[in-house]
């Protein structure tokens, strides 16, 4: 599989897990594909009210071997938990907390395109 098919696959496992299993809980704000192997997903706990969080997820390796839908499945996971220590090391820009983003990587640039489809 070439990896440009491997970033659809991971954006759409991704959207499809929160819609199906963390809605209650994420807001799915924003998801878009940066490049052949990142993707990059704005969106807001409810639990922590308006905080606009910003994530970007790199691959491969998949969270399971060869399996694309499992780094989708394996973020989703990830956003409907607290942030804990990933708090320690965010970095606020233009309204966003990016967290897990090495400080010497720049930040995701946010695409002008329609917001990511809710759930309603």
């Amino acid at each position: 599989m070439n990896t440009a098919a491997e970033a659809d696959i991971v954006r759409d496992s991704l959207r499809g897990e929160i819609l199906e299993s963390f809605a209650a809980d994420v807001e799915l704000v924003r998801l878009w594909i940066e490049s052949a192997n990142s993707v990059c997903v704005l969106y807001r706990r409810m639990s922590d009210g308006d905080q606009l969080i910003g994530r970007r997820i790199r691959f491969p390796p998949h969270a399971m071997n060869d399996d694309p839908a499992s780094t989708g499945v394996d973020a989703a996971q990830d956003m409907a938990e607290p942030l804990g220590a990933l708090v320690e090391h965010a970095r606020p820009s233009e309204g966003v907390l990016w967290v897990g983003i090495p400080k010497a990587d720049p930040l995701p640039s946010i695409p002008d395109t329609p917001p990511a489809p809710s759930c309603d």
